[in-house]
């Protein structure tokens, strides 16, 4: 019966993501929707916003069961609860893009430290070793006017270098209200972006046993990437992208 309902949550997933590849106008973004948040309705008509603007696969946990029904008609969401890691990886194949507006101080922290011993944190570390964009609503993790005056100075400064651990790892942390913003600039840099192999990774590769290189098809090799590859007989190959227009 698991192995059923498994194959039923991969179908239906993999038939939501390939209608999305019909949306020509719409850039496709996986939302992560788990953690508490007292700013229901707020964040809610934020994902009305930005359903407005993507293509959204609503990845939503326990505490985010009831879900509007005008939501449930612009955005594709699955519960994670039904979600394997084979299934993960075809939502992260199909998009550029990770957001969680409602972030934790503990997923914060296991990024930070780069510990994937939970589905977000798994799910976040999985984006960026894809190379992919991550991005934290910081409302959440942002302290209330009177904590200000409250909180020990050593809290706030690991909590501090948490933030800018996970920055300086590619995360994008910012308010809500600017996300879109944010969203819509990375968008751009999306259809301009050209993946660049250098000699290190065709090494690295090699190192690990490998002996094919397959790329998608608007990556760059430099010059001594080629010569790695040819001395170290790698065979390199160039595949479509999974959503490029033809």
């Amino acid at each position: 019966m698991r192995e059923k309902v498994k194959s039923l949550v991969q179908q239906a997933l993999r038939e939501i993501l390939d209608s999305q590849k019909t949306s020509k106008e719409k850039e496709k973004l996986l939302v992560l929707l788990v953690y508490h948040s007292s700013k229901r309705e707020e964040l809610w008509e934020h994902i009305r916003k930005l359903a407005m603007s993507h293509s959204i696969s609503l990845l939503y946990g326990e505490k985010w069961r009831e879900i509007p029904e005008d939501i449930k008609e612009l955005v594709e969401a699955v519960d994670v609860a039904t979600i394997d890691e084979e299934t993960a990886r075809v939502a992260m194949n199909a998009v550029n893009a990770l957001y969680v507006p409602v972030v934790s101080h503990g997923l914060l922290t296991k990024l930070a430290l780069t510990i994937d011993d939970d589905f977000p944190s798994w799910l976040a570390i999985q984006m960026q070793l894809e190379g992919k964009e991550v991005i934290f609503a910081s409302d959440n993790i942002s302290y209330r006017s009177y904590q200000r005056f409250s909180i020990k100075p050593s809290v706030e400064k690991r909590i501090a270098s948490y933030v800018r651990q996970v920055q300086k790892d590619g995360v994008h942390v910012l308010p809500m209200a600017k996300a879109e913003r944010k969203l819509a600039s990375l968008v751009a840099k999306f259809h301009g972006k050209r993946p660049l192999v250098l000699a290190r990774h065709v090494e690295e590769l090699s190192r690990s046993g490998e002996r094919e290189l397959v790329l998608p098809k608007r990556s760059l090799i430099t010059p001594m990437g080629r010569d790695a590859a040819r001395e170290l007989g790698i065979t390199i190959k160039h595949v479509e992208e999974k959503g490029d227009k033809p």
